[in-house]
């Protein structure tokens, strides 16, 4: 019997991490970098739930104050597991010579079966950021922090059902960086294609073009530029971060945001009918957002 996994693993496996698995992730890598990998089954974080402090004016008379108290929290997230499987039929496996053809089969199954995967895991990236970054309904973390109770927890949500204006973005902006000891710089906006379509020719709109022609002297329509920025605030292309709907938009400090691949993207051959061959894909990942009250978000404005 010819060892099908021979191939799979010289050559279809480094070939799909190259092109694949990279083309998936190298927009959120890029732009979040990767946590390193953490052992056991869940990832854990540490958080500042509450904060009081015993700051006052004080006469010379006074004793020292009491020292500042804090509540610490840990938050975790169970890891997550992604597979799927796919069976090419019609090859015999106790062929001894298989042709390219046959080899080409298996390697079109696959790649398609792994692009399926990586969606998979993709929209799974967007469920999670938006069960993070959330105002009051969704508790935070696995562990089921209430944000009710630790405000800090709480972050930035507008949920009207209303197309996206540039109040409601310049609100989002200005409410997650009220209070908040950051910087303008550090944060990254996420929008669904379709906000994004929206949101473009009304930032557009604030710029005009003068044509260098004294007998022309009037603004002209040159079309609609693509989205770097809005007040100071960095836009991500929607054609890299595919798979946002119901007209979310993201506002996220980008070193809260923490990926785990904790498991590699591996292929596995498995017991196949007779005449078939089949193979289970597994990978493992996981996303994560530190300081929930530091970011923003915004749903149903497409």
């Amino acid at each position: 019997m010819f060892d099908y996994n021979e191939i799979i693993q010289r050559e279809i496996l480094p070939d799909l991490v190259d092109t694949v698995i990279y083309q998936s992730m190298q927009p959120w890598e890029q732009l979040f970098g990767m946590t390193p990998y953490m052992g056991g089954d869940r990832i854990t974080s540490r958080y500042r739930l509450t904060h009081t402090s015993n700051a006052a004016a004080y006469d010379k008379s006074d004793v020292d104050p009491a020292a500042s108290t804090q509540v610490l929290g840990k938050p975790y997230w169970t890891k997550v597991f992604y597979h799927s499987a796919c069976e090419v039929s019609g090859i015999d496996i106790s062929n001894e010579r298989p042709s390219m053809q046959r080899i080409d089969l298996i390697r079109d199954a696959i790649a398609l079966e792994t692009r399926a995967l990586m969606d998979v895991v993709v929209t799974a990236f967007y469920t999670q950021l938006k069960k993070d970054v959330d105002s009051s309904s969704v508790a935070y973390s696995d562990a089921s922090l209430s944000r009710s109770t630790y405000t800090t927890l709480a972050s930035y949500e507008e949920a009207t059902d209303a197309a996206i204006t540039l109040a409601y973005m310049r609100g989002m902006i200005n409410n997650v960086l009220l209070d908040h000891p950051v910087k303008l710089q550090d944060y990254i906006c996420l929008c669904e294609e379709a906000v994004y379509n929206k949101f473009r020719p009304l930032a557009a709109a604030l710029h005009s073009w003068t044509l260098n022609d004294p007998k022309a002297n009037q603004n002209q329509d040159m079309g609609y530029q693509n989205l770097a920025s809005f007040n100071g605030l960095q836009f991500a292309n929607p054609q890299d971060f595919y798979g946002m709907t119901t007209g979310d938009v993201l506002m996220l400090r980008k070193q809260d945001v923490n990926i785990v691949n904790h498991r590699p993207f591996e292929i596995v051959p498995v017991e196949s009918g007779r005449d078939s061959t089949k193979f289970v894909l597994r990978v493992g990942y996981n996303i994560y957002v530190d300081n929930p009250g530091y970011q923003g978000k915004m749903t149903s404005k497409d």
